[in-house]
């Protein structure tokens, strides 16, 4: 003898087999969004030492591409992590992938790829990718590949920027004097300067020059002089051992490569009546 069905169980059985006959579609819609014969996008580069395959570790690059999540371009921003001893980053959208498949790049768009992260001590100043027979001036990379797949050789080349630190001392008291015009003549202008209440002046070429006006890569000349505050006289000088004493009130560097060059004092005293 058959047993009989209750209709609650008829029931729940057909819901049972409605959702399963629902999902295996589902899934191969979801499946075919990114056809599995396509690559995934996979960038990779290094961050080094200007004219040097040396890496810099602690440097952090940053990658900004559209996603057509829902048909709709947006703009996505990935942070990657520090690189390493050997310079290496790498984006691998796979690493990068939003639940649900999301977040990847558009076929075809272009990345734009910049050190947000400098490491310390240095400065950004060219780049560099399989396309270009040398570095060019500037911190970032506009790729625009043609699809999917791997890119590697994107390099960003970092140096130590010029600096010249110095102070103006009083030759009667050995204390600096604040207060006092130092100005800098250079490749980019002239630029001038007011002492601290130690007596310190500086010109760091980071802070008065935008990438684009970064002074050369591989040397530079500069010329530092002092304006002589009203009631004093100018003493001797003494200059870092990369530079010249052009006079009492004017240091030289020519032709110095990128450093920091401190140490450097102009000397003055009060004039007296006789």
């Amino acid at each position: 003898m058959k047993s009989k069905r209750h209709p609650t169980e008829i029931l729940v059985l057909l819901v049972v087999s409605m959702l399963v006959s629902g999902f295996v579609p589902l899934q191969a819609r979801a499946a075919s969004q990114v056809p599995a014969s396509d690559p995934p996008y996979v960038i990779q580069g290094h961050v080094y030492v200007y004219d040097t395959t040396t890496g810099l570790a602690g440097a952090r690059v940053r990658l900004q591409f559209e996603t057509c999540d829902d048909g709709v371009p947006d703009l996505r921003t990935v942070t990657l992590p520090l690189t390493d001893a050997s310079g290496a980053w790498e984006f691998d959208e796979r690493d990068y992938e939003q639940p649900g498949g999301l977040g990847c790049p558009c076929p075809g768009t272009p990345f734009t790829i910049t050190q947000q992260i400098v490491p310390a001590g240095y400065i950004a100043v060219a780049v560099r990718t399989p396309a270009d027979s040398a570095p060019v001036r500037g911190d970032t990379i506009v790729l625009t590949p043609p699809g999917s797949g791997t890119y590697d050789g994107n390099l960003f080349f970092d140096r130590r920027p010029y600096i010249l630190r110095g102070r103006v001392i009083n030759d009667d008291t050995g204390a600096g004097v604040a207060g006092v015009e130092v100005s800098f003549d250079t490749l980019r202008g002239a630029f001038a300067t007011m002492t601290d209440a130690a007596g310190a002046w500086e010109f760091d070429e980071a802070q008065e020059l935008s990438v684009a006006d970064y002074l050369p890569d591989d040397s530079a000349d500069f010329t530092v002089e002092l304006t002589v505050p009203d009631g004093f006289w100018a003493a001797d000088p003494i200059v870092h051992a990369a530079g010249t004493v052009n006079s009492r009130t004017q240091l030289g560097f020519p032709d110095v490569p990128p450093d920091t060059y401190a140490g450097n004092e102009f000397h003055i005293a009060e004039q007296k009546d006789v």
